[in-house]
């Protein structure tokens, strides 16, 4: 696996206009940040079709549809990697975007997933499924999702007891609560920048350690402007204090959220975490 080795940098990154230089510490180590993806994701109107074996291109990020029994219509991006193929079981990454802002499509979605940020040296042996959200909370797609999922399974060759859930920004509010609602269903999950909630004042849920058996990193920026540090500081000694020893925190000094996010998805760290989390 292409693994680029933690070093203290700073580096200045420019990013949609924005200039600013930032360094990043996990455990005592520096790193430095990752840029912000700048290419604008075109738009379409075209409706994806629904995913057929015969479609699939690795190393692309192609886009699909997906009818629910329930009737609730899931637009996603699906990666494969470039390398794929049916001799292995490949693990499966759940990504769940933030704010879409005023492109409410899916190709938004292009520039808010891990595939987006991650470094091109570093390896990404991954199966990505990057839905974008209905109407309403991330808590509609819970059992949806398990239905494409067995779509999928029929067609690909998935690890079942390789799955993992990541989000950033409002995306990582999402992750907690369906890891809460079903902290079963994963093997490991990735918050990026966000919290259980959206306000930095809500309480802790107080069901936080059904989580306590779950391996879960959290990943965020020192300087974060929407969720304070300390509010996600707090989330994690109170699961720690649930008796969990399977919970990762990563801290990035002088981030701000976006660059927080970039950043832990820049890679190789979260991959690897996640490998070492596969049965």
């Amino acid at each position: 696996m292409a693994v680029r080795k933690a070093r203290k940098a700073l580096a200045t990154v420019i990013a949609g206009g924005l200039a600013f230089t930032a360094c990043g510490t996990d455990a005592g180590t520096t790193t430095s940040a990752a840029p912000v993806p700048t290419t604008e994701a075109p738009t379409t109107t075209e409706t994806p079709a629904a995913f057929s074996p015969d479609s699939i291109d690795p190393g692309q990020m192609q886009a699909y549809s997906f009818v629910s029994g329930s009737g609730l219509e899931i637009d996603y991006l699906l990666y494969l990697p470039e390398d794929y193929d049916d001799d292995r079981a490949w693990p499966l990454i759940l990504s769940l975007h933030g704010f879409l802002g005023t492109d409410q499509t899916l190709e938004s979605v292009r520039t808010k997933n891990p595939v987006a940020w991650v470094d091109p040296d570093v390896e990404f042996p991954f199966v990505l499924v990057a839905p974008k959200a209905p109407d309403g909370p991330w808590s509609q797609l819970h059992e949806p999702m398990d239905e494409l999922f067995d779509v999928l399974g029929d067609s690909l060759s998935i690890e079942p007891e390789a799955l993992f859930l990541t989000g950033l920004s409002a995306g990582a509010v999402g992750v907690w609560e369906w890891a809460l609602a079903r902290p079963e269903r994963f093997a490991g999950i990735a918050p990026v920048a966000g919290g259980p909630a959206i306000s930095p004042d809500a309480p802790i849920p107080e069901d936080l350690c059904r989580l306590v058996d779950l391996p879960v990193w959290v990943a965020h920026g020192e300087a974060d402007e929407h969720l304070p540090l300390e509010s996600i500081a707090a989330v994690v000694t109170a699961l720690e204090e649930c008796g969990s020893t399977s919970v990762r925190f990563t801290t990035y000094e002088d981030l701000k959220h976006i660059e927080s996010i970039a950043t832990a998805y820049a890679g190789p760290d979260l991959y690897q975490w996640m490998l070492e989390q596969v049965p």
